[in-house]
């Protein structure tokens, strides 16, 4: 297994920046929009049903109900967020220590 140095990682956090884990459901594209509607509102009834939601909550997940569009314009904005702090921090990767 391959770790990065964390004393390292600390010095060099990025102001603004907050890491988290996340999951969502995605469906191939071209996937025809009544089944992503019909998909999406199962699974959010699913994440609305109260012992399904406390039980998530006891392993420390956040159940979110979104729409699709919502959905797609959190992981656009991940995926925008993340390539700014790989390209910030990829000129530092010759620093890290890798045991």
């Amino acid at each position: 297994m391959t770790s990065v140095n964390a004393t390292g990682h600390q010095k060099r956090s990025i102001p603004g920046y907050e890491a988290s884990t996340w999951a969502g459901i995605g469906v191939p594209r071209g996937t025809p929009p009544e089944i992503i509607e019909r998909h999406n509102r199962e699974a959010n009834a699913g994440l609305a049903i109260p012992a399904i939601k406390a039980r998530l909550m006891e392993v420390g997940t956040v159940p979110m109900i979104r729409t699709p569009d919502a959905f797609a314009a959190y992981v656009a904005s991940e995926a925008e967020k993340w390539a700014k702090v790989v390209s910030l921090q990829a000129s530092n990767l010759s620093d890290l220590t890798i045991p």
